[in-house]
């Protein structure tokens, strides 16, 4: 909120990346629900463990 109130929000990025974060988690959360447990729970332990090798190799920096 405080880069918002002293302008130093790029809302050229800002908007877009909030419509993306309210239809992907609402993407995301009807599928969690229709999903088995175990099934939800091998796939978010196989992104962390993609995110944690890119982390480690320094991809992205």
């Amino acid at each position: 909120m405080g880069h918002a109130f002293t302008g130093n929000l790029p809302m050229d990025i800002a908007i877009p990346s909030a419509i993306g974060t309210v239809v992907g988690g609402r993407l995301t959360a009807g599928f969690a629900n229709k999903t088995n447990e175990a099934v939800l729970g091998r796939i978010v332990g196989i992104i962390f463990a993609v995110l944690g090798a890119l982390m480690i190799f320094g991809v992205g920096q």
